[in-house]
């Protein structure tokens, strides 16, 4: 639910979030051995053929404070969006 950059400690919150992060610390342990630059890329959502349309999980999660009349209209917008980053399959390729 945070905003998350480069300096943002990880927390996985699953089992399989634990293993990538535990996966992610042995390569940067070896390239650190071996003396060889590591960029780490944590794609949050990848779209493109074959994957699903994140519209459905916006839909179903809206907050209750949208419903809240004592707020501005501002207000409730806000509480209404959501932040996500997608990248394009093709992309996330090229990008590597």
């Amino acid at each position: 639910g945070d905003w998350v950059d480069e300096s943002s400690s990880c927390k996985a919150q699953s089992a399989r979030g634990f293993v990538r992060h535990e996966h992610e610390k042995a390569w940067a342990a070896a390239a650190a051995k071996l003396s060889l630059p590591l960029h780490v890329f944590r794609l949050g959502g990848i779209y493109g053929p074959g994957r699903s349309l994140l519209s459905s999980q916006a839909q179903s999660t809206t907050h209750d404070s949208s419903r809240d009349s004592s707020s501005s209209s501002s207000k409730r917008r806000r509480a209404q969006t959501k932040f996500i980053t997608r990248v394009h399959v093709l992309d996330a390729c090229q990008m590597i």
